[in-house]
């Protein structure tokens, strides 16, 4: 993998990866760029989890709007890698707030918008197992 220091990403079980940390600032987002430009430098297949969102959603700042918008471009180039390295998406559900329904709602936006089929896990062992099944 190049040299990128990852902040974001736990990618020590490899194929599987892990988020962290969720960017919250244009910087971050920056950095989750090079590390999943990393990652796809790699052209090995993985699988990438979302931990259980944590503390509630805060109102969308200027700052918010134009980090998305440096993901929408990134994503101009990305997207193919994307489709071709990165099996899955799995979003995690936090069981405290209940947002299961959400992010059901919320998967297929993503996979069309990163190009990825995303799933949906009740916890963190089975989003790891069903990160395991496809990666294996």
């Amino acid at each position: 993998m190049s040299a990128v220091n990852f902040v974001h990403m736990d990618t020590t079980a490899f194929p599987v990866v892990i988020m962290q940390s969720f960017p919250e600032n244009m910087s971050q987002t920056e950095q989750w760029v090079k590390e999943m430009d990393a990652l796809l430098d790699k052209q090995t297949p993985f699988a990438l989890i979302y931990p259980p969102k944590t503390g509630p959603e805060k109102p969308d700042t200027q700052e918010d709007m134009d980090a998305r918008k440096y993901v929408r471009r990134w994503l101009k180039t990305g997207k193919e890698k994307m489709a071709a390295y990165c099996s899955v998406m799995i979003l995690t559900v936090n069981r405290e707030t209940g947002d299961k329904a959400q992010l059901e709602k919320f998967a297929p936006m993503a996979g069309a918008v990163y190009g990825v089929p995303v799933f949906v896990a009740d916890d963190m062992a089975a989003a790891r197992a069903k990160a395991a099944d496809v990666t294996a």
